[in-house]
C-alpha cells in the first residue's frame, strides 16, 4: 500500500502515520482496491494480534486461504505499477529471481 501511495507523494500533503490513516488515503486514491478491504483489515488483525497476545487462533486452512489472497493483491499492485510505467516487466520478473 506505501509503494501506491509513494506515486501519488506530489498529491498528498501530510502522509499519514498511522495505519488507520494509510488505510484511508489508499482507498481514497486507489478505489479499484476496494475489494480488498476485507482481506487488508484481517491480516492487519492477525499482525496485532500476534504482536500482543501470547496466543492466536488461527487455522492452518484459514492461513493458506490468507497467502492466496494476499497473491492475488500483490499481483494486482504490481500490474497497476507496470500499467502505470513505474516498474517494467523485466523489474517484475527480477523480484520472483
Amino acid at each position: 500500500m506505501h509503494a501506491l501511495l509513494l506515486t501519488k507523494e506530489n498529491e498528498i500533503e501530510n502522509f499519514p502515520s498511522s495505519h488507520g490513516g494509510v488505510k484511508a488515503l489508499f482507498f481514497r486514491y486507489f478505489p479499484e482496491f476496494k475489494n480488498y478491504s476485507k482481506l487488508i483489515e484481517k491480516t492487519y488483525n492477525l499482525r496485532y494480534e500476534s504482536d500482543y497476545k501470547l496466543q492466536i487462533n488461527v487455522t492452518t486452512e484459514e492461513v493458506e486461504q490468507l497467502i492466496k489472497e494476499v497473491k492475488k493483491f500483490y499481483n494486482k499492485i504490481l500490474e497497476y505499477l507496470k500499467d502505470k510505467g513505474i516498474i517494467s516487466e523485466k523489474e517484475i520478473v527480477g523480484l520472483f529471481n
